[in-house]
């Protein structure tokens, strides 16, 4: 049992927490973190646990949230997209 227990071990897919996003992403705040979540597009958790307060994500469905919106990824992409929203869509009025 313990040759299978090990086996299941190495078969476990990659969860993620919210904090886990924060650090991944480099956010200083879990108020990003879930600004991000909160998109209609972001993956759905798999698992919660402490009555549904902390979800953990598949990292596979991150990562393609991750290519699908690459500007999430690091502090300098957020602000390239923030300056492009500024000169595109609000300075256009």
């Amino acid at each position: 049992m313990q040759q299978q227990a090990q086996i299941e071990k190495t078969q476990l897919p990659q969860l993620l927490s919210r904090e886990d996003l924060k650090i991944r992403w480099q956010m200083n705040s879990r108020q990003s973190v879930h600004q991000v979540a909160s998109k209609p597009d972001f993956p759905q958790p798999v698992f919660a646990f402490n009555h549904g307060k902390t979800p953990l994500y598949l990292a596979t469905e991150i990562q393609i949230f991750e290519i699908n919106h690459p500007w999430v990824i690091t502090p300098s992409s957020r602000l390239a997209y923030s300056h492009w929203i500024l000169r595109n869509v609000i300075d256009q009025s």
